[in-house]
């Protein structure tokens, strides 16, 4: 995986013949997948391939270091997470996949938050 970056200037001529350029975007490859959707925190989530068609949160680096979503769920639970469709600014994800019982189901995923330290007194 490389990052490349991609010059897209408009440019813009005024009658006096003065030439303005301005660098409108950055591309960065993300691997084979689609993306589809990117929330305000610039999490971008979609399906990539890696084998088999999986969910997956996109290295926004282009680093390559994408990351299935499968590896992010307990795999007790039997679900093939193979795309996800959006992602919200607190990290919910929605998608498709295979439930436990082999059916094509809808999914929704909410991070789990980080255990607080408790103080005990005694």
């Amino acid at each position: 995986m490389r990052s490349r970056s991609i010059l897209v200037v408009v440019m813009v001529v005024f009658s006096a013949g003065t030439v303005f350029a301005e660098i409108l975007y950055n591309v960065i490859e993300l691997g084979y997948g689609h993306p589809y959707s990117i929330n305000d925190n610039g999490q971008i989530v979609g399906s990539a391939q890696d084998g088999s068609w999986q969910a997956a949160l996109f290295d926004a680096t282009g680093s390559g270091a994408n990351i299935d979503l499968n590896t992010l769920i307990d795999p007790i639970l039997g679900w093939n997470l193979e795309v996800a469709y959006s992602i919200n600014d607190n990290g919910w994800i929605v998608g498709t996949g295979i439930n436990p019982d082999g059916n094509n189901k809808a999914y929704l995923l909410t991070p789990i938050p980080e255990p607080t330290t408790l103080l005990l007194l005694g």
